[in-house]
């Protein structure tokens, strides 16, 4: 969903709040029959919608052992978009994305409904809200956001799955980490949007302050079940757009037999925007199109042997004049000697004209 652009004039702040803020995107089906994988930003442009609420990264993995898993995480994007960017200036950033993640919920419970599938249509989520340098988040199920920082890689959000609750059983000595590790459900998530009450949100406690240089990553399971951190963290100092295409590509090269859908959104902080200037007066330079040196070259030898030839042809096929020296009187004509053939003066040569040097190629 993106927002009407509205044109307003901005102070200084706000100006630098735009153009802190760099975001960068990939996606790819992997080997899957569906891409159930969902993302989404606010309107960047939107200068006002930016200034009030800061600038929102969604991703939304539907459950693909659930039905309608595309359906779900569509709906969750869109209606945590939506709803958030509806955020009254007297409401905290906190407030406004649980309430947004909780219309989804209930968006997505109400399509299950209406389909007869109530229960069985889900998706995960997380948000990010980035706002005057500012980090805020929240996420319900297993995809992740993580902060990059001088190189460090840390995850910010808890994954709901039953794995969680298997090692609180190991820390308090009912199962052993054995069991816990070998556990056919260890995967299995304990929270999700699509169910009647949310059971479990995380959430930022408070603000988070960026710095200059900071990456906010956020992904679903395709991409951390496929790469290291270590190979998450050795393309995670590019551009933000230029590593999110590295990481999917990397995941792809994996070439596991059941590769999920992988999705990653970056955004960049304190990253340099060069801004597009737009003017109707200063227009792009056109490519001469001359043709190459040689080119030239070749038509000048050309063109040099044909007016050659033609010159022979016209001396050996044109009849000869006669012509008298005008400055020696002609001998009277005796009755029995010959006239002798006048002498032609004019070289062959000097009616020829050598062709013109060909023009070397302007740069």
């Amino acid at each position: 969903m993106v927002a009407t652009r509205k044109q307003n004039t901005l102070s200084s702040k706000d100006q630098h709040n735009l153009l802190t803020v760099l975001p960068g995107n990939a996606q790819n089906i992997g080997k899957r029959h569906e891409q159930q994988d969902s993302f989404g930003f606010l309107d960047i442009n939107d200068s006002e919608l930016i200034s009030r609420a800061g600038f929102l990264a969604v991703v939304a993995d539907g459950m693909g052992g659930l039905a309608m898993g595309r359906e779900a995480s569509t709906l969750a994007v869109e209606t945590i978009i939506s709803e958030y960017s509806a955020k009254s200036s007297e409401e905290t950033i906190a407030e406004a994305l649980t309430n947004a993640v909780t219309q989804a919920n209930a968006n997505i419970f109400a399509m299950a409904r209406q389909a007869g599938l109530a229960g069985d249509v889900g998706t995960t989520t997380v948000a990010v809200v980035i706002h005057e340098g500012y980090l805020h988040w929240i996420s319900v199920g297993d995809s992740r956001i993580f902060l990059f920082r001088d190189g460090q890689l840390t995850q910010l959000t808890t994954d709901h799955t039953y794995a969680n609750e298997l090692a609180e059983k190991v820390a308090r000595g009912i199962i052993s980490q054995e069991a816990a590790d070998t556990h056919p459900e260890r995967a299995a998530l304990t929270s999700f949007l699509g169910l009647e009450t949310i059971s479990h949100i995380c959430r930022s406690d408070s603000p988070f302050k960026l710095e200059q240089g900071d990456r906010v990553l956020l992904c679903s399971d395709g991409l951390y079940n496929s790469l290291s951190e270590t190979e998450i963290v050795e393309n995670m100092n590019e551009a933000p757009q230029k590593a999110a295409d590295i990481l999917v590509k990397r995941v792809l090269e994996k070439e596991y037999r059941y590769q999920d859908n992988v999705t990653v959104a970056i955004l960049g902080y304190g990253i340099s925007i060069q801004p597009t200037v737009s003017n109707p007066e200063v227009r792009p330079k056109l490519r001469n199109k001359k043709k190459p040196l040689w080119m030239i070259l070749v038509l000048g030898i050309l063109i040099s042997g044909l007016v050659f030839a033609w010159q022979k042809y016209g001396e050996n096929h044109s009849p000869k004049q006669e012509q008298q020296d005008p400055q020696v009187e002609p001998a009277p004509v005796q009755p029995d000697s010959q006239q002798k053939p006048g002498m032609n003066n004019s070289d062959p040569k000097d009616d020829k004209k050598n062709p013109d040097k060909p023009l070397e190629k302007s740069v």
